[in-house]
């Protein structure tokens, strides 16, 4: 019994001791993630926050560890934590995002325990790594220069910079639109890949003159189109021989033939075909005139439009048919003539500027002459004379616009006023007079013009005159309130008068006139953010025998819902009165559609109603679809259609407009319209063009002169594909070696043979380059190059150690005799002309492709080594042909003895 109680004892007491000892060993640490979920990007250093806080009654000492996931770096670790029992301490920690990480949310735990025997904890941070599209496409290696008719290769890089996997599509385009192969032209890069690209793209076989070749690749993601990159590579394309032409100053025309055919139904209108030509340049590159030409020919016609003008600096002369306003209070008529101007300056700020001319209108010779001069301060007076047969009109004027700084208080931007009389042909003296005036006041306006004629001045039999005035208030200007919504008003009056009256003279219009028109307007602009709306209202009364009123009101809101996405809404409402009865009334409607399509066009579609408010029907509705663009670079589409319904005159209209650009800048362009009506024919206007450009010489340049050479060898066989340079042209020489240069500038240039094809590692070009070339003008200049045998010069440098001597010290370089080989330039001296090349680590260096002669080989030490001596200080080389000499110049070392002794001064032994 004793014994059982004692093992109930011994039990109890272990129980408590391991109770005691739990409790002891138990984690008393709380810790507290106090940064929340960031984001970060690849290679991103995070910091992270924890709380470590003591609930136990004693000191704890916490000590962490942070496991983080492959890749990443932990770059500031968790220190470890010493706690007062109830105290708290923040612990900053940093990780390093790993290059590669891809698009999620990472946990990682970090671990804690305040002894090896207590129980871990755990505290969990989070960082997430959103996904990131980003890819890079670089050029690594393209060629210079390139002869013609030579492809070539250029080599890119494609890599993913982004965390996320794509398939990307590979495009190519060429400035000259010349084939281009790329490979591969699809790839699928994970994170962090990589590819090579490269890029084939095949030379055109024929240029007239040097030109830079521009190659766009572009990388574009299929899942992400916006996700892209481009590189750029360019390589100037050599012609074979530039052509003659580059010598001889030519003027630019361009030929237009055109074929255009109409049909009606079964009734064929007469073909039409023309001829066109225009052209504007100088004749010669030292004359500043300059010659325009335009010229319409038809089968019916041979001279259907002609124009032809000279215009110099202060004089100029034009011939044909052109546009001829005899006054400025008359309007311009088609008419043929020949005129002619000069201009004198006057003064720094003053000129005077006459003008003669003859035209035939109508059958009737018209003569004028016409002068103007600009005063100082933006004043200019105006005078004309014209007649024809016995009637002569002539016209006064005077012109004021300030010239900035020079405008009046008002902002005055514009005052004129004009007058001219009619006289003769047996009628009463005419009479017409115009004033205008405008006042600026920044993006705000107000303009009033007055013009008045009697009857016969113009085309008119009575007399006539017309008010009108404009004006447009921006008011965040004028209120000098900055807003970002512009609003504008505008105001409007027009008044015309026409009525009989014997009196000629009369410039004002009598009270009473027999016809008068009256317009009023009023509307009102404003920007609403992506919105543009518009609106006005306009009242029109005419009174002749009758009194007619219109009111009309127009609403127009267009706003751009994207950058390629546009809708557009417009409202107009007209009504009509005679004497307050309603004539009519009516209301338009349209709605209009703008997408901006992949092939850089533009697709627009557009629904027009309008409706009759008196009966309540639709008196018309019109559907059209319109799309505009380059589907390729070289092709121009325009394509429209038009479909109306309830329309007597029309039932659908078609369009069709193509320009395509062939090779040499020639166009082709095409157009066809059609028009179908309800109860007619069908009619069809079919039109074909061709544009050439041609360059007419008409003489040789100046200051310009020709060089002629070839690259040959001892035996005559030139050396073929050699690309020569000369003052920023080049040319590629002929399979017997010969090059041209036609058109240089005078003076002195440098000739380079930047690539020679075939040029052996042991040839040279006699003379060498650069060769320099004197360009006369009007003279030919002549610079061969011989392909000869060069010779080879190969050596070393080799540095003698130190060695004893029988009597006294050796005083030692400090280091390494061998330093002294490594990197040390050599020079091969020939007269004026030096080559140059250096060691390599062991002392070796190497002269290729050097001419034949006498040469002075030298060491040039770029440190000064007072231990050592060149032996020999230079060497001196007879080169021959296809010779390979060997030489070797050694550094020893200066050998100075000295000696010790209780007195005197310490000096050398020998001379040495």
């Amino acid at each position: 019994m004793r014994h059982r109680r004692a093992h109930a004892l011994v039990f109890l007491v272990s129980v408590i001791a391991a109770l005691s000892t739990a409790h002891a060993l138990a984690l008393d640490v709380v810790a507290e993630v106090l940064t929340p979920v960031v984001d970060a990007q690849p290679r991103q250093a995070v910091s992270l926050q924890v709380r470590f806080t003591n609930t136990g009654p004693r000191w704890q000492t916490v000590v962490s560890n942070l496991a983080v996931p492959g890749g990443w770096v932990v770059l500031v670790p968790p220190e470890d934590v010493t706690l007062a029992p109830g105290e708290a301490r923040i612990t900053l920690l940093t990780v390093l995002v790993a290059p590669d990480a891809g698009a999620t949310t990472y946990t990682f735990p970090m671990a804690y325990r305040t002894s090896p025997a207590a129980p871990p904890g755990e505290a969990l941070f989070a960082i997430r790594v959103p996904a990131i599209d980003q890819v890079a496409l670089a050029v690594v290696e393209s060629p210079a220069l390139i002869p013609s008719a030579e492809s070539h290769s250029v080599h890119l890089v494609l890599r993913n910079d982004g965390n996320t996997p794509h398939d990307w599509d590979l495009t190519a385009s060429s400035s000259m639109r010349l084939p281009v192969t790329l490979t591969p032209s699809q790839v699928t890069l994970a994170p962090g890949d990589a590819t090579a690209v490269v890029a084939f793209v095949a030379a055109p076989e024929r240029l007239t003159q040097q030109q830079t070749h521009a190659l766009t690749v572009t990388a574009t993601s299929r899942s992400s189109p916006d996700v892209s990159a481009t590189a750029l590579a360019t390589v100037l394309l050599v012609p074979t021989n530039l052509p003659v032409a580059s010598a001889l100053h030519t003027f630019p025309l361009t030929l237009r033939a055109s074929y255009a055919s109409g049909t009606l139904a079964a009734t064929a209108a007469r073909p039409r075909l023309a001829l066109e030509v225009s052209g504007s340049g100088t004749v010669n590159d030292r004359d500043p005139g300059r010659l325009g030409v335009r010229l319409r020919m038809t089968p019916a016609n041979p001279l259907e439009r002609v124009t032809l003008e000279y215009q110099r600096p202060t004089w100029g002369v034009r011939l044909g048919h052109q546009d001829v306003a005899p006054s400025p209070l008359s309007s311009s008529v088609r008419a043929f003539g020949v005129s002619s101007t000069a201009a004198w300056p006057l003064g720094t700020a003053s000129r005077l500027r006459a003008e003669l001319a003859a035209y035939l209108v109508d059958g009737a010779v018209h003569l004028g002459v016409a002068a103007s001069a600009a005063l100082p301060h933006g004043v200019r007076l105006d005078a004309s004379l014209s007649g024809v047969s016995s009637e002569l009109l002539g016209t006064v004027g005077i012109r004021y616009a300030p010239e900035p700084g020079d405008a009046a208080v008002l902002h005055l931007a514009r005052l004129e006023g004009t007058y001219g009389v009619r006289v003769g042909g047996g009628a009463s003296p005419a009479q017409a007079l115009r004033v205008a005036a405008q006042v600026n006041a920044g993006p705000s306006f107000a303009r009033l013009t007055y013009d008045t004629a009697a009857a016969g001045f113009d085309a008119r039999d009575r007399h006539h005159a017309s008010l009108r005035l404009a004006a447009t208030l921006r008011l965040d200007d004028a209120l000098a309130v900055p807003t970002r919504i512009p609003l504008s008003l505008s105001v409007g009056y027009d008044h015309t008068w026409a009525w009989d009256d014997d009196l000629a003279h009369r410039l004002l219009p009598p009270a009473a006139a027999q016809r008068q028109e009256q317009r009023y307007t009023v509307g009102a602009y404003a920007g609403l953010g992506p919105a543009r709306v518009s609106v006005s209202y306009g009242l029109t009364h005419t009174s002749l025998a009758s009194h007619d009123t219109q009111h009309e009101l127009r609403t127009l809101v267009r706003t751009r819902v994207t950058d390629d996405f546009t809708v557009g809404h417009s409202a107009v409402w007209i009504r009509r009165l005679f004497l307050d009865t309603l004539l009519s009334e009516a209301l338009e409607l349209q709605t209009l559609v703008a997408i901006r399509t992949p092939a850089t066009g533009l697709l627009t579609a557009s629904v027009t109603s309008v409706h009759d408010l008196g009966s309540g029907l639709a008196t018309a509705l019109a559907f059209g679809v319109k799309w505009a663009g380059e589907p390729t670079p070289d092709l121009r589409l325009s394509v429209e259609t038009t479909l109306h319904l309830f329309d007597p005159d029309k039932l659908w209209d078609v369009g069709l407009d193509v320009r395509y650009l062939l090779a040499d800048q020639r166009v082709l362009t095409t157009t066809l319209s059609g028009r179908a009506r309800p109860d007619g024919p069908l009619s069809l206007t079919f039109e074909l063009g061709f544009t050439v450009p041609v360059q007419i010489p008409v003489g040789r340049r100046s200051d310009i002169g020709r060089l002629e050479g070839s690259i040959t060898r001892p035996a005559g066989r030139g050396l073929s594909g050699a690309i020569v340079t000369v003052a920023g042209q080049a040319v590629t020489t002929t399979p017997d070696g010969a090059f041209v240069f036609p058109a240089l500038p005078i003076g002195e240039h440098l000739v380079q043979v930047v690539t020679a094809a075939g040029l052996g590692a042991g040839e040279y070009l006699s003379p060498g380059l650069p060769a320099v070339v004197l360009i006369r003008d009007d003279a030919t200049t002549e610079q061969h190059f011989m392909i000869e045998e060069a010779a080879t010069v190969v050596g070393r440098l080799v540095a003698e150690a130190h060695e004893p001597a029988d009597r006294g010290t050796v005083i030692a370089p400090n280091g390494s005799a061998d330093r002294l080989v490594r990197g040390v330039r050599i020079e091969l001296r020939n007269g004026v002309t030096a080559l140059h090349t250096f060691t390599d680590s062991s002392g070796a260096f190497r002269f290729q492709r050097v001419p034949t002669g006498d040469w002075t080989l030298l060491v040039l030490l770029a440190r000064a080594e007072t231990d050592y001596r060149l032996d020999p200080s230079e060497v001196r080389l007879a080169l021959e042909p296809g010779g390979a000499d060997e030489v070797v110049v050694r550094l020893v070392p200066i050998v100075r003895h000295i000696q010790f002794s209780e007195g005197g001064v310490l000096q050398p032994l020998d001379n040495e």
